[in-house]
């Protein structure tokens, strides 16, 4: 550690601002990605989970709602006069033919339905949406339609599970409403109206659902019932591996969704579960609608666009380096370098020297200080120079008086030597 601290204390300036400013980027790009990876990939997968859930929702409660539109359209049937009064017994000729063409119109007006009849209080079949008559004149031989029968008998509103049709053989829902005669006292009932729905809409209405993924179509035993898939080879047997599902769907009475893997072996699937509710005075079937979608198809947009993310701000922090980088050099390095070299100049003894940067931050202080230490010290090298001039002048004189004051006295002493030789010659003479 102390070795990589030696490393880069070693290092210019440039250097070390570029390196804190990479490793800080690096650190916050390090940061949005996980975040993008954990929080954004966590919501838009709540967010796709979610949108799937309202799919479900969607889809079961459109098949609710032409159940129950069907549910009431048998009602409405049941109550037209020329029908009451045709399976009251009462209608001549005429009525009974406006009794039929009447019939007639309403099936073509409501339904879809495979086949539309009604059915005198013996189970006899007076009329029928078809040209001619059902495979037998009554329904009490025939059980669905029988079952239907029975429960208009005691005043209800009939509607069956999805059964094969008694008439066609086709899957189909029965609808079934009594016949009232409103003209008698205590309105009894005469008859019914029972009606065979044509399936193949409640097909259509899953295949629009979308169109990843597998939309499925349960009772509550588990048996599938319809499906957007072609050429389904399950339609119409259990799935028991469902029915965990579609029984708790069932229990909670609410739509719900989760990730569900078969086995080990096998690919995970986003399912949303959604119960059938009912609509209004329809209370439903119990039927269960599940949306499957692979995770890998569910959720591949996610991936896709936490990589596009995490893409685009690597690029923004490359940008955001670059410029950086540059205003640091411009408004940093360069100032400092410059002022640098002033230093050296100056150091080298070039006084003349001075700083040019004029900002007013931090790095331009330090370079006004600097030039204004740099007029201080010129001045006072220059004061310096001067007062030493003048010392020099008055050293100089000085020693200029001195030596006229030497050469006096060494020229005295010569002229002393030679008196003092005089005086000695002067006093030798007499002795001669």
């Amino acid at each position: 550690m102390k070795r990589v601290l030696l490393k880069l204390s070693s290092l210019k300036l440039r250097a070390k601002i570029s390196l804190g400013v990479i490793a800080g980027v690096v650190l916050g790009v390090s940061g949005v990605i996980i975040f993008n990876l954990t929080v954004t990939k966590s919501q838009l997968q709540q967010s796709i989970t979610t949108n799937q859930t309202g799919t479900a929702h969607r889809a079961i409660d459109t098949v609710d709602r032409l159940l129950y539109e069907r549910y009431k359209d048998v009602q409405v049937i049941a109550t037209t006069p020329p029908l009451e009064e045709l399976l009251a017994g009462r209608a001549g000729l005429d009525a009974k033919l406006v009794a039929v063409d009447r019939f007639k119109e309403q099936t073509f007006l409501s339904g879809p339905w495979d086949i539309l009849f009604a059915v005198d209080r013996a189970g006899n079949v007076m009329v029928s949406s078809r040209s001619g008559l059902p495979k037998t004149g009554n329904v009490t031989t025939q059980p669905h339609n029988l079952a239907a029968y029975q429960a208009v008998l005691k005043g209800e509103v009939y509607v069956s599970d999805l059964v094969a049709s008694d008439d066609t053989g086709k899957p189909t829902i029965l609808f079934a409403a009594p016949v009232r005669d409103d003209s008698s006292p205590g309105k009894p009932i005469t008859g019914a109206v029972i009606g065979n729905y044509s399936w193949p809409v409640i097909s259509e209405v899953l295949r629009n659902v979308q169109r990843e993924g597998v939309v499925n179509l349960y009772t509550k035993e588990g048996v599938l019932i319809s499906t957007n898939q072609d050429n389904s080879q399950n339609l119409f047997t259990k799935d028991e591996k469902d029915v965990p599902l579609i029984s708790q769907a069932i229990s909670s009475r609410r739509v719900s969704s989760g990730i569900v893997k078969e086995t080990s072996h096998s690919p995970t699937f986003l399912i949303s579960a959604a119960p059938s509710l009912g609509y209004l005075s329809y209370k439903g079937n119990n039927w269960v609608l599940l949306v499957e979608t692979p995770t890998s198809l569910a959720f591949g947009p996610v991936t896709k666009i936490v990589i596009e993310i995490s893409l685009l701000v690597v690029l923004m922090a490359a940008l955001a380096i670059a410029v950086i980088l540059l205003l640091v050099g411009r408004l940093i390095i360069t100032p400092l370098g410059g002022l640098t070299r002033v230093v050296r100049a100056i150091a080298a003894g070039d006084m003349s020297q001075r700083s040019a940067i004029k900002s007013t931050d931090e790095i331009g202080e330090l370079a006004s200080a600097f030039n204004l230490m740099t007029d201080k010290l010129q001045l006072a090298q220059t004061n310096l120079q001067a007062q030493v001039d003048a010392r020099t002048q008055q050293l100089q004189k000085k020693v200029e008086e001195t030596e006229r004051l030497n050469q006096t006295m060494v020229g005295r002493e010569l002229r002393m030597i030679e008196l003092k030789k005089q005086i000695e010659a002067l006093k030798q003479e007499p002795k001669k």
